[in-house]
């Protein structure tokens, strides 16, 4: 498979995508690596599970900075659940952040 391939996927194939690559992953757990940055990411977003609804909305989604990384992640509380809509450099425009969020609500 080629990248210009999974471009041409929809979302919902990408998705389906990477939950296979996913399992395969699973099945191989000893030679699986955790990468530092992404535990990271990981401890972020527990964070933001249990500080959810605290944080001042955006764009129409809360705005939660992380620790480390110039980032912020944009999340909604649905049914008790957080959903994270993105996690985006903090450095960006915020006429692109907003461009970013308009097109996904189209």
């Amino acid at each position: 498979m080629y990248i210009s391939d999974i471009n041409s996927m929809s979302l919902t194939q990408k998705v389906y995508l990477m939950k296979q690559l996913w399992e395969i992953l699973k099945q191989n757990k000893t030679s699986l690596v955790s990468l530092a940055w992404h535990e990271e990411v990981l401890a972020n977003r527990r964070d933001c599970y249990k500080r959810s609804g605290i944080h001042k909305k955006h764009f129409g989604h809360y705005k939660m900075l992380t620790k480390r990384f110039p980032f912020a992640i944009y999340y909604d509380i649905e049914r008790e659940k957080v959903v994270v809509h993105a996690v985006l450099d903090t450095r960006l425009d915020s006429n692109a952040i907003e461009v970013r969020f308009s097109k996904v609500s189209e």
